[in-house]
């Protein structure tokens, strides 16, 4: 540009030179980058093999294995599992209450339980299959003992359950009597498990006699069912 005035004249002349440019078409047309979406940030990611897509998972016991896949939950951090995401050594069940002992935690269950995903009780009513009496009496027979001995073990170690014990009879016998010796055996029970380490304020015992049959009295087989003992574990 000239900034000097020309005589005569009362404006500027302003002087541009256009340069001609060559510019590769690739430069004009040049085709934009496609977008690459942000990566997810997650614990753990499921890769597509197909699309390689990766899509985050919900992993609560850290670990390794999705909730959706994992056949043990709970497992303690830190544990060895296989793609289950169960321990790698599963074959040591000390208590057979289909809990390892590695993520058992309330060993020496009384056997037949039902138990949460940890070994440990969960409120239910277990009939105490060979706790007897000897005849017309509340005197536990040999077999009972050894049975309520795995009971009272069960019980000192999983101080959260109380246990209601139910004595129970067939109708062999006036209601008054069958009454009287199902609160006796009850009673009996209770304090075999209060003399084996268990605390008497965690046990109720009561007599039903012969008002809660679980089969016909009408055969041996059924009376024997109906002179049994329950356990009602609740887990407080």
């Amino acid at each position: 540009m000239n900034d000097e005035s020309v005589p005569g004249e009362d404006y500027l002349v302003d002087y541009r030179v256009s340069l001609g440019l060559q510019l590769p078409l690739t430069m004009l047309f040049k085709p934009s980058s496609p977008v690459v979406e942000s990566s997810q940030t997650c614990e753990l990611a499921v890769v597509d093999p197909v699309t390689g897509r990766s899509d985050c998972g919900t992993d609560t016991d850290r670990d390794g294995v999705l909730d959706g896949l994992d056949q043990c939950p709970a497992t303690p951090e830190g544990t060895a599992v296989d793609g289950r995401g169960c321990p790698v050594d599963m074959g040591t069940d000390a208590d057979g209450d289909g809990v390892p002992n590695e993520i058992d935690q309330c060993p020496d269950t009384q056997i037949g339980t039902q138990v949460d995903a940890v070994g440990c009780v969960i409120t239910q009513s277990l009939v105490l299959r060979g706790v007897n009496f000897e005849n017309d009496s509340a005197v536990l027979t040999q077999e009972a003992t050894g049975i309520l001995d795995d009971a009272a073990a069960s019980l000192r170690n999983q101080m959260n359950v109380r246990v209601a014990i139910g004595g129970h009879t067939d109708n062999v016998g006036n209601d008054t009597y069958n009454q009287a010796l199902s609160e006796q055996r009850a009673e009996s029970v209770k304090q075999y498990l209060i003399s084996h380490g268990v605390d008497g304020s965690r046990i109720e015992a009561t007599g039903y006699g012969e008002t809660q049959p679980v089969a016909s009295n009408d055969t041996p087989e059924g009376r024997a069912e109906n002179r049994r003992v329950e356990f009602n574990l609740i887990v407080d």
